[in-house]
């Protein structure tokens, strides 16, 4: 997601989880309930981990929520910029299987129209 989109304590007491800790043991890795870790990776990108265990609802209008909010921030990041034209049929057409000297020719003739 976003850098700094997150913290981790903001999500634990939002979920209702803990914050995993990196310097526990592994006993205590293992013994802990539903947790989650956030890594900062870049400038522009953070690492959200959970570790779901049973007493967890993936179903949750909390976590469900949090999901969105997720995706939002992982677009953001990316700065996804709307395709051509060209590239949505491109994509459309490879998907379909066909060729991209297919598609290059399926494409003048559509343009020709």
């Amino acid at each position: 997601v976003k850098a700094n989109s997150f913290s981790a304590d903001e999500i634990a007491s939002g979920l209702g989880i803990l914050k995993f800790d990196k310097k526990e043991s592994l006993a205590e890795k293992i013994n802990l309930p539903s947790s989650v870790f956030v890594k900062n990776l870049s400038d522009n990108f953070d690492r959200i981990r959970f570790r779901i265990k049973d007493d967890f609802n993936i179903q949750s209008e909390a976590f469900m929520e949090f999901i969105k909010k997720a995706f939002n921030a992982f677009e953001i990041a990316h700065n996804k910029k709307k395709l051509s034209a060209y590239n949505e049929f491109a994509r459309e057409k490879r998907l379909e299987g066909l060729s991209f000297k297919e598609i290059v020719l399926l494409w003048r003739d559509k343009k020709r129209c």
